[in-house]
C-alpha cells in the first residue's frame, strides 16, 4: 500500500510540475519529484511497522479488538508527544517529574522523530546520520515489541 501510494504522489506530484506555469513553480521551497520525498516515505513505513508492532502487542492479551485499538492509540499518541513530555518535565524543576517524565519517555517510542515530512516538503535536508539512527531505532523498538509478543503469545492459555 505505501508503494501504490508513493508512486500515485509522484505522479501527482509530476503532473503539478507539468502543468504549473514557471512562476508558480520559482515559489516551491522545494522541486515537486525532489527524492528526498523517499526519506519521508521509508520513516513512514518504519513508523507503520513499529505501530503494527505494537498493535499486535496488545492483541496478544486483550480480548477485545476495541481495547487493543484504544491501547494502540493511545500508546501512539503519547509516543507523538513524547518529545514534549520530556521537555516539559525537565521545565518543572522537579527531579521526581524529571524522573518520571525521563523515564515515560524512555518506554514510549518516540514516533514523533520520524515525522520528517515537514522537513522534506520545506526542502530542509533530512541527515544521513538521522535517518539512519531513526531506521535502527525503529527496526530495534519494533523487534523488541514483537520478542515481547511472542512471549506473551507463548504463554496464553487457549482452552
Amino acid at each position: 500500500n505505501v508503494a501504490l501510494m508513493t508512486i500515485a504522489l509522484y505522479a501527482v506530484l509530476a503532473w503539478m510540475q507539468w502543468t504549473s506555469p514557471p512562476v508558480v513553480r520559482a515559489s516551491w521551497e522545494a522541486p515537486a519529484l525532489d527524492p528526498a520525498l523517499l526519506v519521508a516515505v521509508v520513516l513512514i513505513l518504519a513508523e507503520l511497522a513499529l505501530l503494527t508492532a505494537i498493535a499486535l502487542f496488545f492483541s496478544t492479551f486483550s480480548s477485545s479488538a476495541l481495547w487493543s485499538t484504544l491501547f494502540s492509540l493511545g500508546v501512539y499518541v503519547a509516543g507523538i508527544f513524547s518529545g514534549e513530555l520530556r521537555e516539559l518535565t525537565a521545565a518543572m524543576g522537579s527531579r521526581v517529574a524529571g524522573a518520571a517524565g525521563a523515564f515515560i519517555s524512555l518506554v514510549l517510542p518516540s514516533f514523533w522523530s520520524f515525522d520528517v515530512k515537514a522537513q522534506v516538503v520545506h526542502g530542509v535536508p533530512v541527515p544521513l546520520e538521522f535517518t539512519g539512527f531513526t531506521l535502527a531505532y525503529g527496526v530495534l523498538y519494533t523487534a523488541a515489541v514483537l520478542v515481547a509478543t511472542v512471549t506473551i503469545f507463548n504463554r496464553r492459555d487457549f482452552q
